[in-house]
């Protein structure tokens, strides 16, 4: 696999998969994941303190 070749598959060739959109587009518009800090929780994803 060339750089060339990973570069065109991730930023320029639309993917069905993903709504016809190459994946750095997809993953543009997906929310992040919010970042929590704090005494006992700092640097833990929210979705991580669920099972807590």
């Amino acid at each position: 696999m060339t750089a060339d070749w990973l570069h065109r598959h991730n930023n320029h060739r639309p993917h069905e998969a993903l709504g016809s959109v190459p994946p750095v587009e997809y993953r543009d518009k997906i929310p992040q994941p919010l970042i929590l800090s704090g005494p006992g929780i700092r640097g833990r994803l929210h979705s991580d303190l669920r099972s807590c």
